[in-house]
């Protein structure tokens, strides 16, 4: 089941990603974070909805 997903100390990442993976699929444990949108960064792109993050990294 390790492949499905990975509980960690403050979010569960899902289908085996890491912090630098190109995509990958996290859940925030927190229930105090309710963010909603689209969040650009430096080298990557988030889409947030509430404690599910969908996030593509630009590995140049």
């Amino acid at each position: 089941m390790n492949c499905l997903f990975k509980k960690e100390e403050h979010l569960t990442r899902f289908f085996g990603t890491n912090w630098n993976s190109k995509l990958s699929l996290k859940r925030w444990h927190d229930s105090r974070l309710k963010q909603y949108g689209l969040y650009f960064r430096d080298s990557y792109m988030e889409m947030r909805f509430g404690k599910w993050v969908l996030r593509y990294r630009n590995n140049k």
